[in-house]
């Protein structure tokens, strides 16, 4: 192939190198690239899309906007995690007029945050309560429905009605104010989208119904509405989705975001924020540019996200396939282990089993190619007798992610996977092993009540027997195994769980003021405090002892104590404890002059004397502008820097090179004087 430059999906360049994309057998061998550069690298930490990252030899560059919490992503280059090579940060695009800034507003809905009291209802709203939520059997009604149950199976008018109303008040408009820009809406679940749409229309009819549409996988003509969309001049001015415009679209014209669900992922709470960020121009009228977006957060997820930045972290998620192969291996080579023939027996078979899936992996795939040392070594049965501790990790790694089992019923496996659980637990004498057999008693009590269905009723015995506490008093390993063998086929006739779905029409309120909150934009704590601290310090620049330190005025013992009190006893900033974890021990008005920088005109004040003489050539200027410069940024200028670079770039020899030694130590007894005012006199 004479391509020089490749650009392929994660998928497709799987196929490529198995050699089977396309048909056309084109096979991208280890070394075939000199440069790999991955886009949305923190995906790249799933098992299949590793392979490729660890395929090729190739200098790999990874770039995402959103790395993996943890430092999984970082792993994967061998370094630290929260480190990176190089880092282009939200606040620095935006201040590079490449992005614009999101306006976080949280607006908090009584509902959505404290859930439905019975006894904070009117009159009329306690009998509409008591009618929809009494139990038929007991004649009990709960107290309150917790937050979480709406939009989920509570969908209630007054809630949706109210974050609509804010919405179009509140959004940011088009068309001299007429027109609500471009939205998107992240709503729960499909039912929550189609609810939303439906009391949008209720309420706007003049729109009708092309207003607001919803854009999600349940849709058939979801990629017409979304390519509508996008057209500045079609509708949908709104977009309510689940999951599918969170992360990969583009609509620069998106100056709303509503976050009508709980999003606990920082990578996809940062994703769903990034489709606000595109610029736009003239999208107000000629000339008159998209300056921000504005973010209504119903939900709390902007107090979440402060308290906890890196989000709800989970474990990297498993297939079913490897979690039953890994179970099965743990319980085989523990069975081998026991004195019982009937155990050891089971456990070979097992062992067995484990060979034969082994033997059957695909010797043309390249992941499996990835592991073919120790694919081949097991391949071959003897290397597994008398497995040693070191054995059973090689297969836990190598051999376990590679399979995937024949067995097509998702139910059934999962059943396996909690009886082989039971068995290994049993055996070890773990305590979870009450919890997983009160999963399989629920279990047989569902499928008792399917008897109708044949391929059940004649299993209706061992499923009375599972359900006995005698059974599982005097069970034994190979008995639970019968169970699995004798009840996976029909586990296939269990309904899926169905919480019934409650619409009401409770009023509902907002419970206080819209607040807005500065994102911090980061993925570690002491980088999110950071930016806290500095972001706060930009918001308290006028206070008149930090407007001091950035126009070079001297400050008092006493006003750097009150700055002292402000930003810790009151809690501006969080404890000392932090600020010193974060920065190390510091002296307060060089750190925030060190912050905020000092203001160009009052550097320029303060070497007026040598700027205006007129005897300066081009390079002293240039040297006195790079003091100027650092200043505004720094704030703080050590005289040994000025023998250093960036200032040896301009001679070789430093201040010393450029100046007689009077004029040099002109400048250097003022740069002390700069740096002595940011000390309390």
């Amino acid at each position: 192939e004479s391509s020089r430059i490749v650009f392929s999906t994660y998928q497709t360049i799987i196929n490529m190198i198995d050699g089977e994309a396309d048909g056309n057998n084109r096979f991208y061998s280890v070394g075939h690239f000199d440069v790999i550069i991955f886009d949305e690298i923190h995906r790249s930490v799933y098992n299949r899309y590793k392979h490729i990252f660890k395929y090729f030899d190739g200098i790999r560059i990874g770039l995402t906007a959103t790395p993996k919490p943890e430092g999984e992503t970082y792993a994967l280059f061998g370094m630290e995690p929260n480190n990176p090579t190089y880092a282009y940060e939200l606040e620095q695009a935006v201040n590079d007029k490449w992005l614009v800034p999101p306006k976080a507003i949280s607006v908090p809905i009584k509902f959505q945050r404290s859930g439905i009291k019975y006894a904070e209802l009117s009159e009329d709203e306690k009998l509409a309560y008591e009618e929809q939520f009494t139990d038929p059997v007991t004649g009990e009604f709960p107290d309150e429905i917790d937050a979480g149950a709406l939009n989920k199976w509570l969908f209630n008018t007054d809630t949706v009605d109210l974050v609509i109303g804010h919405l179009m008040e509140h959004g940011i408009k088009v068309e001299g104010g007429d027109k609500l820009a471009k939205t998107i809406v992240f709503a729960r679940s499909h039912l929550h989208a189609k609810f939303i749409e439906e009391r949008f229309n209720k309420q706007y009819p003049i729109y009708k119904g092309e207003f607001l549409k919803v854009i999600d996988y349940h849709e058939e003509y979801r990629y017409d509405l979304l390519n509508k969309f996008k057209d500045k001049t079609k509708m949908p001015q709104i977009a309510v989705s689940v999951d599918m415009l969170d992360t990969g679209i583009d609509v620069p014209e998106v100056c709303n975001l509503v976050f009508f669900k709980p999003v606990r992922s920082s990578v996809k709470f940062w994703q769903m924020i990034g489709r606000g960020t595109r610029l736009c121009k003239d999208l107000f009228s000629i000339n008159e540019d998209k300056k921000e977006f504005v973010i209504f957060d119903f939900c709390e997820n902007f107090e979440f996200f402060n308290a906890h930045p890196k989000g709800e972290v989970g474990a990297s998620s498993k297939s079913l396939s490897q979690r039953l192969f890994e179970l099965r291996l743990r319980l085989g080579f523990a069975l081998l282990s026991q004195e019982e023939t009937e155990l050891k027996e089971y456990g070979q078979s097992i062992i067995d089993q484990l060979i034969k899936q082994t033997q059957a992996l695909n010797g043309d795939s390249f992941i499996v190619r990835m592991h073919w040392e120790v694919v081949e070594k097991y391949r071959d049965a003897n290397a597994w007798n008398a497995l040693s501790v070191l054995d059973i990790k090689e297969l836990h790694d190598h051999i376990a992610p590679l399979m995937m089992e024949s067995d097509q019923d998702e139910l059934a496996k999962r059943f396996d996977a909690l009886m082989l659980d039971i068995q290994l637990s049993v055996l070890e004498g773990e305590k979870k092993q009450a919890v997983l057999i009160q999963k399989v008693i629920g279990t047989a009590g569902k499928l008792s009540k399917k008897a109708s269905i044949p391929s059940v009723a004649h299993k209706m015995e061992t499923i009375k027997e599972v359900q006995q506490k005698i059974f599982w008093e005097g069970a034994t390993i190979p008995g639970i195994e019968r169970i699995r063998i004798e009840l996976r086929d029909i586990i296939k006739f269990l309904d899926s769980e169905n919480t019934p779905i409650y619409f009401t029409m409770f009023e509902d309120e907002f419970s206080g003021g819209s607040q807005e909150h500065q994102l911090v934009y980061g993925f570690n704590d002491l980088d999110a405090y950071k930016r806290k601290v500095e972001q706060y310090l930009k918001e308290q620049s006028n206070n008149i002892t930090i407007h001091k330190l950035r126009n070079n005025v001297p400050i008092t013992k006493g006003e750097l104590e009150s700055l002292d009190k402000m930003l810790f006893e009151q809690g501006s900033i969080g404890t000392r404890e932090e600020f010193t974890k974060a920065y190390g021990e510091q002296a307060l008005g060089k750190f925030i002059r060190s912050i905020l920088g000092l203001e160009v005109q009052a550097a320029n004040l303060a070497f007026a004397e040598i700027l205006n003489n007129q005897t300066l050539n081009a390079q002293q200027i240039r040297f006195m502008d790079t003091i100027i410069n650092f200043l505004n940024v720094k704030g703080i200028i050590e005289p040994s820097m000025l023998f250093e670079a960036p200032f040896t770039d301009i001679n070789t020899n430093g201040v010393a090179g450029l100046f007689e030694e009077i004029v040099a130590s002109k400048i250097i007894s003022l740069i002390e004087t700069i740096n002595h005012n940011a000390e309390a006199a």
